[in-house]
């Protein structure tokens, strides 16, 4: 309660031009209270060695603890081995754990003129060194645009007509609402445009996922929108999805094993509208193993990763059949550059090998690549 009081006198009555003799009175009533030397109770020692103390406090200079152990030891150095005239009966032994309690009545003194407390707007020792963390935005926003050199889509080559395959130019929207610390609520479009020779391929998708963290376990539940439109011919299909995830920081890099599960809504690609994208209540298994590698700081890194899918009748085989099974196996590895707080550059490259002709347009083994940019907001 009496430190209570105090900081209330600091606050109401104090003035800041008094602080300093306020400081010094109170410390030579520590020095008198312990029987010291009546010299160290002087009002000149004290403004002479202890008041540029007290003004770095306040001002929270680097050198001001430095200064205040000097200042102690200037203290402890002054004072006769053989106990003060004022108490010559008092032994050695008693004589220095009075000088000690005193140097420790003395630091915790000046240790309480340093709080926040005083009228004023210095710095303490603890703000010093102490960064406050920044509060995290209600939200968070994206633009990304890129290129690949092929479409590849769950290991099938979508836009191979004839040679190696066509590249895909496209752009992705997205925002996310930060819900709280443990869940993420994203929204996003995106839209692509075949580039090779004789195609007219475009395609827009609308997507919404919820994460929920548990420290570094992830899962989530999501929906896509697909919609394909070449040469007037309009396919869509919905489609759920539930995904979890586990980070595992190894200090030089960390590895993220997840999975992914995907169920086609419809509608079904097989009825006389033809108007469904694949088989309706088809679904495919995605199981992969991320890493990133920090190069330069938080600046550069490598991110590998493989990715083992199966299929349970999304992707057709050659002859347009149906099949349960192992579907691709792929590698790759990306390397990110962030180029300040806002923009991203990024490039890959990756290999899918395919367990059968999906779609009778995928080679058993494809190399291809690509890059883009992104706007973080």
């Amino acid at each position: 309660m009496k430190a209570i009081r105090s900081s209330q006198l600091f606050n109401q009555k104090i003035s800041t031009s008094s602080q300093s003799d306020f400081f010094l009175r109170h410390s030579r009533r520590q020095i008198k209270s312990r029987h010291l030397p009546a010299r160290f109770c002087s009002k000149k020692y004290f403004k002479k060695v202890l008041t540029p103390v007290f003004n770095e406090i306040q001002l929270g200079t680097d050198s001001a603890l430095a200064d205040l152990t000097s200042a102690l030891s200037r203290l402890s150095r002054d004072h006769p081995q053989g106990g003060s005239r004022e108490k010559k009966q008092t032994t050695n032994n008693q004589t220095k754990m009075k000088l000690n309690k005193s140097i420790v009545a003395l630091t915790s003194l000046v240790a309480f003129a340093a709080t926040p407390l005083f009228a004023g707007t210095g710095k303490t020792f603890k703000e010093t060194v102490v960064v406050e963390e920044e509060e995290s935005s209600w939200y968070n926003a994206a633009l990304s645009t890129g290129w690949d050199s092929l479409y590849m889509f769950r290991g099938a080559n979508v836009l191979r007509s004839g040679g190696y395959g066509s590249s895909l130019y496209w752009t992705d929207a997205s925002f996310t609402w930060n819900i709280s610390e443990n869940d993420f609520l994203t929204l996003g479009g995106w839209n692509a445009f075949g580039l090779g020779q004789g195609t007219s391929y475009k395609e827009f998708d609308a997507y919404a996922n919820y994460v929920h963290t548990f420290g570094d376990l992830s899962v989530g539940l999501g929906y896509t929108f697909y919609f394909v439109y070449p040469n007037g011919s309009n396919s869509y299909a919905n489609e759920l999805n539930a995904s979890v995830a586990y980070a595992i920081d190894l200090g030089f890099m960390t590895l993220t094993p997840s999975a992914r599960y995907y169920f086609n809504l419809g509608p079904d690609n097989d009825t006389d509208s033809g108007n469904g994208l694949v088989e309706m209540a088809s679904s495919y298994l995605d199981l992969r193993l991320t890493g990133s590698i920090p190069v330069i700081k938080d600046v550069v890194s490598i991110d590998p990763w493989t990715a083992f899918g199966l299929n349970f009748g999304y992707n057709q085989d050659e002859n347009g059949g149906e099949f349960d099974g192992a579907n691709n196996l792929e590698f790759g590895v990306a390397v990110p550059v962030k180029v300040n707080e806002v923009i991203t550059i990024s490039g890959y490259g990756a290999y899918s090998y395919a367990f059968e002709n999906l779609w009778g347009t995928t080679q058993p083994s494809t190399f291809w690549g690509g890059g883009k940019v992104t706007f973080a907001f």
